[in-house]
């Protein structure tokens, strides 16, 4: 606390009598901090963050000129002056130049400034050509904290030169951010009504600017979330999952995504987010379940030190004629058939070539195949797995009878939507892009699947 004569605008320290002498009283400023006490592990630079996010969804609103959240973001292990990194899709939908300002605090520490390029204030980014991918590092962080303290992380995105600045995919989460704010400057921003409290339902996603990730020496696991639309957006399912594991994440996730991004533009979309993790949660498929790309797209992540993959089956995909409140009303669409032999060849191990050179067929068996440990839909283990598959430490999780009529009745379909649950029409969205309800319905399936299908007994021993 300060106190200020208001006549002269100095400050003023207030003094206590102690029975012998006058002393400045506790509370003023006038205590020196203690210096918290850290010991990073000597493990590789890992994410040590829960939070990051791909920077690929522009502020709510194209009369924005700039936004500011102040994320929290908790850490795995203790950390001193780690580096913050972004990946920041510039594209035609965004400002030609995005700028992105920060401060960082510990918990509710005051703010220090974070700095980018040897003690610049901000980072200035500009579109390379039509579209393409910046990727941007801050200088070390000016912070040190313990495992299981929470960084409070105050990004801020800009178009200085007009236009539309990109935000974050993860934008402002009620419940566990602090708030969020728009504002042309940080300063207007910062000084400007604040956005807290509200939900995932009732309130608009506010993109900021929080980091792809924060990277310092780890010993624990840290995780990459891909997927497509489904993933894209501030509450999917694996994010409610990896919040509530309380382990190092950052999301990659891009509407429209599938394993020819995955392949083709891996360097870019991909790589600098699975270098900085151990494990991947692939979400990919439904806007195309090609197994040669898939096998080729798991080859890169393990290649780049992925040591565990887990693969989820599909979720439903229809088209209602009466707002999703009959099973009779609806009708699966995409590609069914080849929906259906893809979550097959899951459940059946995803079985593939030992020396992962092809994917196997549905069935196949001999010694040169290996298949991974499989969890059912009501969490239990039903196959172990050969350490040698791909999946690694991961595996297969089978969410799709949580929420299809697979799980309602014996011989349901597993690409149309329950509707048993109680649910309303704007759980189902538009049959594919599922509303919260449904994401929550996912996510605790995720809190009983996920513990058994990494827990060391769901493999083999060799």
């Amino acid at each position: 606390m300060r106190i200020v004569d208001m006549k002269t605008g100095r400050e003023i320290t207030p003094k206590l009598w102690d029975g012998a002498k006058w002393g400045p009283a506790r509370g003023f400023g006038t205590e020196t901090k203690k210096q918290r006490v850290v010991n990073p592990p000597s493990g590789p630079v890992k994410n040590v963050i829960g939070g990051g996010a791909y920077m690929n969804s522009p502020t709510t609103s194209t009369a924005e000129t700039g936004s500011l959240v102040a994320a929290r973001l908790p850490v795995v292990v203790d950390v001193e002056n780690p580096v913050a990194e972004f990946d920041v899709q510039m594209s035609p939908n965004v400002a030609k130049v995005v700028e992105l300002r920060a401060a960082v605090a510990v918990g509710d520490d005051p703010p220090v400034p974070v700095t980018f390029d040897g003690g610049k204030p901000a980072a200035r980014l500009e579109r390379p050509g039509t579209t393409g991918i910046v990727h941007v590092k801050t200088d070390p962080l000016p912070v040190r904290a313990n495992r299981g303290e929470v960084l409070t992380w105050y990004g801020f995105t800009s178009a200085p030169e007009g236009g539309r600045p990109q935000g974050d995919s993860v934008g402002y989460l009620p419940g566990v951010d602090a708030w969020a704010s728009p504002g042309a400057t940080f300063e207007s921003a910062w000084n400007g009504v604040r956005v807290t409290g509200g939900s995932n339902d009732i309130t608009p996603m506010i993109p900021g600017a929080r980091p792809a990730r924060i990277v310092a020496p780890s010993d624990q696991p840290a995780w990459v979330l891909t997927g497509d639309s489904i993933m894209h957006f501030s509450r999917p399912h694996v994010q409610r999952w990896a919040i509530a594991a309380g382990v190092a994440w950052a999301k990659n996730a891009t509407g429209g995504r599938n394993y020819i991004h995955a392949t083709q533009n891996y360097d870019t979309l991909y790589r600098p987010s699975v270098q900085s993790a151990t494990m991947c949660f692939d979400a990919l498929g439904i806007n195309g379940a090609n197994f040669t790309l898939g096998m080729e797209h798991w080859r890169k992540l393990r290649a780049d030190g992925i040591e565990g993959i887990v693969k989820p089956t599909l979720t439903p995909q229809t088209t209602s004629r009466d707002g999703w409140r009959t099973v009779e009303g609806q009708t699966a669409n995409s590609d069914v058939e080849g929906f259906l032999k893809w979550d097959a060849w899951l459940l059946d191990g995803a079985p593939v070539k030992r020396d992962w050179s092809a994917v196997a067929d549905t069935g196949a068996t001999g010694s040169d195949i290996v298949r991974c440990a499989v969890v059912d839909g009501d969490g239990k283990l039903v196959r172990k797995g050969d350490p040698a598959h791909i999946f690694g430490t991961g595996g297969v999780v089978d969410w799709n009878p949580g929420v299809s009529q697979a799980g309602a009745v014996e011989g349901g379909s597993r690409r149309v939507w329950r509707t048993d649950l109680g649910l309303s029409h704007r759980d189902y969205w538009d049959g594919l892009h599922p509303g919260s309800r449904i994401h929550e319905i996912m996510a605790q399936y995720l809190l009983k699947a996920m513990p058994v299908i990494l827990d060391k007994s769901a493999r083999m021993e060799v």
